[in-house]
């Protein structure tokens, strides 16, 4: 039942955020995709993620089966802390090794804080990630990641 409750309030929210795009100004020569489009495409998203959450959560209560709710021992407060902390070191390295280093190195310690032992996965799953989101917003989007300074900003030169 939690599934379908926090499904609804997800998606009231996520249509009440989409109402508010409608009213976004047009900027000239950007009329084809405006301030509002990412926007409303995270929104629809979201809305359809919720939307599948709550079926799973309506077919498993048919069933009877429990869902994932809160639990006695709920809550890792220390793991939250971590990843806390790591997300902060991450934005506080951005401008000095650039957004590709960064964003490695900051992927590699999420997956080691979250558990996973394997180097190998941990290595591998960095640079496939790390690389995808270079492609898309870099290559793609051409969004200007963050170099670096120093020898990280003259590297990044040779990367993007």
């Amino acid at each position: 039942m939690a599934d379908i409750a926090g499904g609804l309030v997800i998606v009231a929210l996520s249509v009440y955020f989409y109402i508010r795009t409608l009213s976004f100004p047009v900027i000239t020569g950007y009329e084809k995709m405006g301030g509002e489009f990412w926007p409303r495409f995270t929104l629809v998203g979201i809305i359809f993620m919720a939307i599948i959450v709550m079926i799973d959560g309506f077919l498993k209560a048919r069933r009877g089966m429990p869902s994932k709710g809160r639990s006695p021992e709920y809550g890792n407060t220390m793991g939250v802390a971590i990843c806390g902390f790591i997300v902060f070191f991450f934005i506080l390295l951005i401008p000095y090794i650039g957004f590709l280093l960064a964003a490695f190195v900051g992927m590699m310690a999420l997956m080691s804080a979250f558990g996973e032992r394997k180097k190998l996965v941990v290595l591998c799953y960095s640079l496939v990630m790390v690389g995808m989101i270079y492609l898309l917003f870099g290559k793609f989007l051409l969004v200007p990641l963050p170099r670096g300074v120093s020898m990280f900003g003259a590297l990044s030169y040779y990367l993007y």
